[in-house]
């Protein structure tokens, strides 16, 4: 298995996760509250349909 595509698959990963993550908590419901680790690790992330945006491009 080659470097660049162990790679790319981890970066496509991280990618959908926070996506995938971002949704999930808005349409659940649970996207409001203290400030998580996420949105201070991750410049720009919220928990909003632009916030899975840029989460997903920083993943």
């Amino acid at each position: 298995m080659s470097i660049r595509s162990t790679g790319l698959t981890a970066g496509i990963f991280g990618a959908v996760t926070m996506f995938s993550l971002s949704w999930w908590l808005i349409l659940i419901g649970n996207a409001e509250g203290p400030v998580t680790l996420l949105e201070r690790v991750y410049i720009g992330y919220s928990y909003t349909p632009m916030g899975s945006l840029i989460g997903a491009i920083w993943g």
